[in-house]
């Protein structure tokens, strides 16, 4: 089956139809179809590309980073500070002050890294899969020859998927 043309369900499936739409790197769909009585229902799938997790491990492991440069930081900062031969009077004891700075800094910046996270794994931009389904329509005495072809395999939008219904025929 291509992609520009709808899963057609053939004539003696009338009733309501579970559909399945699966394809690698989409979001997969599942819903009812109700086929009416002597008509025929174009079915046709649109399904949406999964969002890529990619930027929640780098944002995740840039947070971890963060957090334990803040604890070296402070950990230095709690070091005692011995004033080198030949340095100014007072620069040592800037040391330490710089090193919480750095290290307050570093927590802040693993905060917003984690939210980054966090943000990144719980929200979905792309719209959910979904199917739209033609107007019935009325059968002619050609249709009825068509052959129903079990196991159907197709592409949708280049591709693998698997349409399939559970109910007494498989697509």
């Amino acid at each position: 089956m291509a992609a520009e043309r709808p899963l057609t369900l053939p004539p003696d499936v009338s009733g309501v139809h579970r559909l399945e739409l699966d394809a690698g790197g989409r979001k997969p769909y599942a819903g009812d179809v109700e086929v009416p009585r002597g008509q025929e229902l174009g079915v046709h799938g649109r399904l949406s590309f999964k969002p890529a997790r990619s930027t929640a491990v780098v944002s995740g492991a840039l947070a971890v980073g963060a957090f334990v440069g803040s604890v070296l930081l402070f950990r230095q900062a709690a070091q005692p500070v011995t004033p080198s031969p030949g340095s100014q009077p007072g620069s040592a004891t800037l040391a330490p002050t710089l090193y919480r700075v750095g290290g307050g800094l570093a927590i802040g910046v693993g905060a917003l890294l984690s939210a980054s996270t966090v943000y990144s794994i719980v929200s979905d931009p792309t719209p959910p899969s979904g199917v739209k389904l033609d107007k019935p329509k009325e059968l002619d005495e050609s249709d009825l020859d068509s052959p129903v072809v079990p196991g159907r395999r197709g592409r949708v939008f280049g591709d693998e998927a698997r349409a399939s219904e559970r109910s007494s025929c498989a697509l």
